[in-house]
């Protein structure tokens, strides 16, 4: 059984932070002709966690917030993750081994670094007030599966509702995910 199974959906949400931390700094690590790959492997985990948070966290949130200023949290969060996901799609026409694709990771990730801060500091003590435990366990392991079904590409023309993104994700994903063994086919 997987060990992420057990955690909240804060916990676990905490978790997928430290991982795309981890993944910034593995394309940082990256000898410039070598970041492709790490890239990559940051577009996906990028576009697929944000895709599952959308449709998922963000719109929970947003029916269960209790406050005025819950609600302004989760339309100021999902600004952010739109806001970002347009970087990361402008970034997929550059050359990562450039000194001008070093600079957009930079920003791009005091931007993704920021919004996750957002999160844990706004919405995620409004989840663990709103949501009891066992709701919380139930929205991890869905937002797992809404993960792992997500988009691997991010889609800044999908407009930014959360019920839109929980409509399309699944089937984007799959799109994104035919294009993506159709590319590695075609490179081997």
């Amino acid at each position: 059984m997987n060990a992420k199974m057990d955690l909240d959906i804060v916990e676990l949400l905490i978790d997928e932070h430290e991982d795309i931390r981890e993944k910034f700094r593995e394309v940082r690590d990256a000898e410039p002709q070598a970041r492709s790959g790490p890239f990559e492997a940051l577009v996906e985990r990028l576009a697929s966690h944000e895709a599952a948070e959308e449709a998922l966290v963000h719109r929970t949130m947003r029916a269960e917030a209790g406050t005025e200023d819950e609600a302004a949290v989760v339309g100021e969060i999902l600004e952010e993750e739109a806001s970002a996901e347009r970087r990361l799609a402008a970034m997929a026409e550059l050359d990562p081994s450039t000194d001008g694709f070093m600079s957009q990771l930079d920003e791009l990730e005091q931007e993704v670094l920021a919004h996750a801060e957002h999160e844990e500091r706004d919405e995620f003590p409004a989840i663990r007030r709103r949501l009891g435990s066992q709701r919380r366990h139930e929205l991890a392991e869905r937002f797992q599966r809404l993960r792992q079904a997500g988009p691997t590409r991010p889609h800044p023309e999908t407009p930014q509702e959360p019920h839109v993104r929980a409509a399309l994700g699944p089937i984007v994903g799959v799109f994104d995910r035919a294009r993506d063994q159709v590319r590695e086919t075609l490179s081997d």
